[in-house]
Order: C-alpha cells, then sequence, then structure tokens
C-alpha cells in the first residue's frame, strides 16, 4: 500500500514539474534573429564575387531587345517607346544569339549574329540573320579587335583596330560581370563604398531578401543618382538592382534603370548560382519624360559552362578577316 502511494506522489511530481516546463517555454519570447549589418552583407557579396572571378565562363546567350526604328519620332526615338501606356511609333525587335568566351585574366572573345523583326499584335518567326559581329580582347596586350559584317544587301566589311574596345563599352552585356556588379564597380563595392543602408530591416526575416539602398551620389550637372540593391541572404547574390535619379532640386527622384535575374540553378561544383534570364529596362531621364521606358533587353541564358580551360590563340587579335565564320543565309 505504502509503495502504491510512494509511486503515485512520484508521478503526480514529473507530471507537475513537465507542466512548469511548458508554462515556462509558453511565457518565454523568442529571440528575432539579428538583421545582418551593412559591412556583414558586402562581405558576403564579396565572397561570391571572389567565387566567379577565379572562373573561366563559356556561355551561350539569346539576347532580345526593343528599340523604335529610326524615323519613328521626331527626336528622342527610344524614349517614345511607351509614354502613357501608348505606344509611339514603330518598334523593331533585335534578337541575338552570342557566344562569349570569358577567361578569369580579363581576355574577351565575343561572336553575335543578329536579326531585326517588327514588332505587330502577331509576333511570329524571327528574321534571318542579317548581321554578324566578331570581337576580341586580348588582355596581355590590352589590345581588342572587332569585324561586323552585314549579310543581306549590304555587303560592306568594318574592321577596326580598337583602343575603346568593345567589352569596355559594352561592360554590362558580359554574362561574368553581370554577376558580380553593375558598370565599373562591385556590388559589394556598392554597397560599402556608397553608404548603403537597410530599408525596412524589420521586415527582413532569416533566409529571405533584404534591400539596401546606397547615398545619392551628384554629378556634376546638379543631377543625382542612387541604387537600390536586392539581396538574396540564402544565396547571397543580388536578384534585382534599381538605379534612380533626379535633375537638380525642384523634382523628385525617379527610376532610371532595372536589372532583375531570374531562376537560378546551382553550380554545385563551383557553388555558384547561375541565372537562366535577365531582364534589363532604362526610362527616360528628364523632366518632361522622365518615367517613359525607353529600351527593355531580355537575355536568356541558354548554356553555361565553368572553368573550361581557354587557351591564348583563342584571344589573338592578328587574325584574317576572312577566317571569321559567317552562317549561311
Amino acid at each position: 500500500m505504502n509503495s502504491r502511494i510512494g509511486l503515485g506522489t512520484w508521478g503526480l511530481g514529473v507530471v507537475c514539474l513537465v507542466l512548469a516546463l511548458l508554462q515556462r517555454s509558453v511565457g518565454q519570447e523568442i529571440e528575432p534573429a539579428l538583421v545582418p549589418s551593412v559591412a556583414e552583407i558586402a562581405g558576403k557579396l564579396a565572397e561570391t564575387e571572389a567565387r566567379l572571378a577565379r572562373l573561366n565562363f563559356v556561355v551561350d546567350t539569346r539576347h532580345t531587345a526593343r528599340s523604335m526604328q529610326r524615323g519613328g519620332a521626331e527626336e528622342e526615338p527610344e524614349a517614345r517607346i511607351f509614354i502613357g501606356g501608348q505606344v509611339a511609333g514603330p518598334l523593331v525587335r533585335i534578337v541575338s544569339d552570342v557566344h562569349w568566351e570569358l577567361r578569369r585574366d580579363g581576355s574577351r572573345r565575343c561572336f553575335s549574329i543578329s536579326g531585326s523583326q517588327a514588332v505587330t499584335e502577331v509576333v511570329g518567326e524571327h528574321s534571318a540573320p542579317e548581321f554578324v559581329f566578331f570581337s576580341v580582347y586580348d588582355q596581355r596586350r590590352k589590345r581588342g579587335r572587332s569585324i561586323a559584317n552585314w549579310l543581306r544587301e549590304r555587303s560592306d566589311l568594318v574592321q577596326k583596330d580598337s583602343s575603346e574596345n568593345y567589352f569596355n563599352s559594352n561592360g554590362y552585356l558580359q554574362p561574368d560581370r553581370m554577376l558580380c556588379g553593375y558598370g565599373d564597380s562591385r556590388y559589394s563595392e556598392l554597397v560599402s563604398q556608397r553608404k548603403a543602408r537597410i530599408v525596412d530591416p524589420q521586415a527582413w526575416e532569416p533566409g529571405s531578401v533584404i534591400v539596401l539602398e546606397t547615398e545619392p551620389r551628384i554629378a556634376s550637372n546638379r543631377s543625382s543618382f542612387y541604387h537600390q540593391l536586392f539581396v538574396d541572404t540564402q544565396r547571397w547574390i543580388v536578384i534585382r538592382l534599381k538605379a534612380f535619379g533626379k535633375l537638380g532640386d525642384r523634382h523628385p527622384p525617379g527610376l532610371v534603370s532595372q536589372w532583375v535575374f531570374k531562376d537560378f540553378q546551382r553550380d554545385v561544383a563551383h557553388d555558384v548560382w547561375l541565372p537562366r534570364y535577365a531582364h534589363h529596362w532604362e526610362f527616360a531621364f528628364s523632366t518632361e519624360r522622365q518615367g517613359a521606358c525607353r529600351s527593355r533587353e531580355h537575355i536568356q541564358f541558354v548554356h553555361w559552362s565553368l572553368d573550361e580551360e581557354l587557351e591564348d590563340e583563342r584571344f589573338s587579335i592578328d587574325f584574317d578577316m576572312r577566317e571569321v565564320p559567317v552562317p549561311e543565309h
């Protein structure tokens, strides 16, 4: 009899202890996750950029751009594509299939075949190739060379030795640079050197997207620009970049450029994330037409190949222009 009473008392004590622990745990508030600092975010982005900088890239892309036909508007034709939601003139879709070879030392090679197509209500097939472009930049010699060839009625061939080479003037289109930064600045530099701040830190959750906004930079003509970077804090990549600008002090800032990267796939061997699509919009930057869409570009990354061996001969500028391949048409 006494043993039964002792066992019952022991069991009751265990139950009370469990209940007390449950009450205590329920009463405790879960500590919120610490929002990463701007310095920590810049450091993580720099780690991503360092992994990408160690690689060679061979990339095939399809680049689709829309622009206004010359003569479709009296002035600033590219700025009149969409105004007030209305098409302001004839549109042309330019489609380019581009093969990139990008070596980690800065040597570049690009071969592009382009065709244009009028944009109508019914989207037809892409037109036959009209234009071939081939460009090489040899980092060792600090020189580039470009050749352009019209394939249809025109037969003129343009050849030039370029000190202001294609790859410097079109850096934003190069897939490896696109992953790492904007213009001449890496994303980590935009964040750290332009005194970025975190927009609405209370809304951040671990692994979600965090938005940073850089301090405005004032140009000589009193215009100012700043950027917003949307950073995926699980993969530590930039998935969206917005640029804002304004003229003087009498006008509010407006969106002048936007990049969006989508559908990332992980390359496990090199621990990097690669997008399948990139979209780019440019908007008019003026007091009269601010916000009007000037151009749209859509890039499909058809194939990525990382860290292939790219020999020096691939980037030689000492070639005969007759050796540049021209497709049948």
